[in-house]
Formats: structure tokens, sequence, C-alpha cells
């Protein structure tokens, strides 16, 4: 058990004000009071954004070193109304608060049961509330409202650039003795490996119970003191993929991943482009990758996830001139920044600066012309130009040190991380 305070004790001033109050009082939990036209978050504005007023609320909470436990909700209208359109508002807003208490970590909200006097007898206004108490508790019942207990807050919160470490640099090991590893090198930061027959997360595994695959995760990171900031995602079947089948499936798979990353805090995943090579011209595959990114940002436009695309070799994006076309096609697509491909294909890695605005996460290793990976004094990658462009772009997330192990060319990648660090 612990001691919070609800901000109830200071519904005169602002959320801000109040939390200010409550962190000086020396308390570290709060009860978030969210009532429509009294204090201090009203569930209408919730509705119009979750995301947006789940991140200013997390803002607040970090600068007073607080973290909420619980929220106090009052709906637009009485829980027991019998008009059915205020029924519908109060539901609209209840499903958005459940999203906005996911975001946050909160693990349970509080409502008011309904009026006694509603304007009708007593059994009817207890009909009333039971009616709507049953399509409250279903319309979250896909929500980690009960899950949110057994996993830590990991807020962004993030101004500036932080190094992490891909779990790519231990695919021959389990999760945990990859992140074990990560930690014992000094990192906090995580990039998690979710590729489909390699490492270390299966997205068809994650699709069957979103909420369980996060808590585990969030049991390991907890575990070794570290924090996941994106997730590497390979899907059951190639991004542009033509089988119907198969793009419906990969769909379910990137919807769980939304809802697994939400859960974590992780703000954005990285894709594959999808293969040049696709049993079909390269207009008609490209085409293909088009669609299936369309139908991805689309499937997780109400969530707070970044979803980028990787520029790979052999890939429908290979190119600068495919590179900027992808991202024509598909305004919503963010890029994860490797330089390494780049210089690999033998691309001016300066002419990649264009990628920089849209750029939502990034890789790092050392590379050579021909091989994307290359021992750090061997490579020709320009490091400091990279860091030197990424801060002039704004770039405020995580570098991602992308050293894959197990190679015949770099069997043992450790003292290459340590040094890219």
């Amino acid at each position: 058990m612990t001691v919070a305070c609800s901000t109830i004790c200071a519904t005169a001033t602002g959320l801000d004000e109040a939390l200010q109050k409550i962190a000086a009082t020396g308390f570290r939990d709060v009860d978030l009071m969210a009532f429509a036209n009294w204090a201090h978050l009203a569930p209408a504005d919730i509705t119009d954004d979750p995301g947006k007023a789940a991140a200013f609320v997390a803002e607040l909470l970090d600068r007073h070193g607080l973290r909420a436990v619980a929220m106090n909700v009052g709906q637009s209208y009485p829980t027991n109304t019998s008009d059915l359109a205020q029924r519908a508002q109060n539901l609209r807003e209840l499903r958005a608060v459940a999203a906005f208490a996911g975001q946050l970590r909160i693990p349970v909200i509080a409502l008011q049961p309904g009026h006694k006097d509603a304007g009708c007898s007593y059994d009817e206004a207890f009909a009333l509330s039971v009616t709507a108490f049953q399509e409250i508790t279903e319309a979250v019942a896909g929500s980690d409202l009960k899950e949110a207990e057994r996993l830590r807050a990991r807020r962004r919160g993030r101004r500036h650039m932080t190094v992490a470490c891909s779990t790519i640099c231990a695919t021959a090991t389990g999760l945990d003795e990859a992140l074990q590893k990560i930690a014992a090198t000094g990192f906090r930061d995580v990039d998690l490996m979710a590729f489909a027959n390699w490492a270390h997360l299966a997205p068809a595994d994650i699709t069957d119970d979103p909420g369980k695959a996060a808590a585990f995760v969030a049991e390991l990171l907890d575990r070794h003191g570290l924090r996941a900031v994106a997730m590497n995602v390979g899907q059951s079947y190639p991004t542009n993929t033509s089988d119907l089948a198969q793009r419906a499936q990969n769909l379910r798979e990137l919807r769980a991943v939304a809802a697994f990353a939400g859960q974590l805090r992780i703000p954005v995943i990285a894709l594959q482009p999808g293969h040049k090579d696709a049993g079909c011209s390269y207009d008609e595959a490209f085409a293909l990758s088009v669609t299936a990114f369309q139908e991805i940002t689309e499937a997780v436009a109400g969530s707070d996830l970044a979803v980028t695309f990787e520029p790979h070799s052999g890939s429908v994006a290979e190119t600068y001139d495919s590179m900027q076309a992808l991202l024509d096609a598909v305004p919503a697509l963010g890029v994860a920044y490797d330089p390494s491909h780049f210089v690999a294909m033998g691309l001016d890695v300066a002419e990649s600066a264009f990628l920089l605005p849209r750029t939502a996460h990034v890789h790092l290793r050392n590379a050579v012309q021909g091989n994307f990976q290359a021992p750090m004094d061997k490579g020709t990658l320009d490091f400091a130009w990279v860091v030197e462009q990424l801060k002039a772009h704004g770039y405020d997330r995580a570098l991602a040190i992308e050293y894959l192990d197990g190679r015949e060319d770099m069997p043992t990648v450790s003292a290459d991380i340590v040094q890219l660090k």
C-alpha cells in the first residue's frame, strides 16, 4: 500500500499548481480529478485527443516528481442519464479516459454511481446505472486498466538525444540475457528487436495477448534497470506482400505491437520498407509498400506511436529518390535513419540530410562501402557530421547503437559498442 493525495485538495487552482502543492507536501503518488465543469481535467477535452492530453499531464507529473495512481472521473452527464445521446457521449469520454489512463499507466478510475433522483423511480434509476456500468466495463475490457499495476511508468519526457543499445547485439540469446548484457555495458535505454523467426519477440506472439506480453517485458526491463525507447519490428510476412491473408496478418500484428508499445511507453517503431524483388515489377512492389504503410499508419493513427521505415539495400527504398517518393506517398510515415546502409550502398551520406526532418529514430554503427557493418576503427562513417545534423534538425530522441552479433566478419561486437557509446 502507498499513500497518495487527490488533486481535490486544490480545486480552486489549475492542475500544475495543484501538483506543485501536493509534491511540496511530500507526496509521490497522486489521484487526478477529471470532473466535467469542476476540476482538473474535463473528460470531453481528453476525448478530443487522449494522446495529447496524456503527454501534457505526463510532463506536469515529471516536473513535480509525481506519478498518477488513480483518476476520479465525472463525465459530462450523470452516469445513469436516460438520454441516449448523453449516454453515448459519456461512453465516448470513458473510452478516451481509458486510453489516457493507459498511456500514463494509471491502473484505476473511480466513477459516480448515478443520481438516485434521476427524474424517474429509484428502480428505474438503479437499472440505468447498471446498464451504464455494463457498457463502460465492456468498452474498456481490452484496455490495460487491469494490467497497469504490474507495469512501471515509462514516460518519454526527454528533450535531448540519448544513446541506446539495440538487442540486435545479442540475437543468439533470449531477451533476458540480452537486456542483462546491455545493462552491464552501462546503457539505460534499449531498442527492442521484435522480428519474426529471429529475435527477441515475435509479433505474432504479441498479437495473442499484447497486455500479457507488455507485462512480461516490463518486468524484465525493471529487473535490469532499463527502459525501452524503440522497437525494430519485422512482421510475419514482407511489408509489401501481395497476399491478402498475409497483409491482414501483418496488420493484426502491427495493431497489437502498437498496443504493446503504448503500454511500455515506447514512442517509435521501425519497419522494413518492403522487398524490391517481390515477385513483381519494381513499380508494383513500391505500390504495395505504399498501400501497406498507408494501412499501418491509419491503423495506429489514434495512438501516440511514430511509425518509421528503415531504408535498406534490396528494398523498395534503396535510393534517395525512392526514399523521398515513399515519404511523399505516405505523409504520416517517418524515417528510421541508419546511415550505415547509405555507406554500404555507396551513397553520399551528406545527401541524406533531406531525411532528417522526418526522422523519428536513429540506428548507428560504422560501415564501409559494400558492408553495412564494420569495426569502429575500419569504418568510414562520419559520426560527428551525423550528430551535428541531427542537432541542427532538432532531433531529441534516442540514438540506438545497432551492432549485429554473430557475423563471420565480426563474431564479437562488444568492444565496438563500447567505443561508439
